[in-house]
């Protein structure tokens, strides 16, 4: 991977997997330095030049983060989205990259992937069109998932309860 890194930027990197290993370990510490930033700005840019390259040699992609860890779910979607935008993608492979594309990999596409009577689906209405601007699936009007209709209200009273019982630390 060093190798990779080093060959895409045209810029020193770290020589070795232990000099890139004490990188990253200082990157995730609560006070990074110039040069941690620097690295991480670097390390970012050299990731989206690298979706960009497998996307335009036809490489399939499917969101998946795994944010959902520290946010509630849904919310690094949308970072992970603009992110596939940025790495050019447009509006709709990023789109797609969320729901046709893993009905096609799981060899699932008659259940799900795309808005059709009879396949299961959580939907989210939006204020805004994602295919003008990607950061419009921010813009959430409602949800129906698991059968059930979540308007506005109803969405921010869950988050709220949630983000009650996560700083109780239930």
């Amino acid at each position: 991977m060093v190798g990779l890194l080093k060959d895409l930027s045209g810029q020193r990197m770290p020589k070795s997997d232990a000099q890139l290993s004490q990188v990253t370990e200082r990157s995730f510490r609560k006070t990074r330095n110039e040069e941690d930033m620097t690295v991480q700005k670097r390390s970012y840019e050299l990731e989206i030049q690298v979706v960009r390259m497998m996307h335009r040699a036809g490489v399939h992609f499917m969101t998946g983060t795994d944010a959902e860890t520290f946010f509630p779910a849904g919310v690094g979607l949308h970072t992970e989205l603009a992110l596939l935008v940025e790495a050019g993608f447009s509006p709709l492979e990023a789109l797609q990259a969320a729901t046709l594309n893993p009905a096609i990999y799981f060899h699932k596409r008659a259940e799900f992937g795309t808005v059709e009577v009879g396949k299961a689906a959580d939907l989210v209405f939006l204020e805004g069109n994602p295919l003008q601007d990607i950061h419009n699936t921010q813009q959430i009007a409602a949800v129906v998932t698991a059968g059930r209709y979540l308007d506005r209200e109803k969405i921010h009273r869950l988050l709220s309860e949630a983000d009650g019982l996560a700083r109780k630390g239930e």
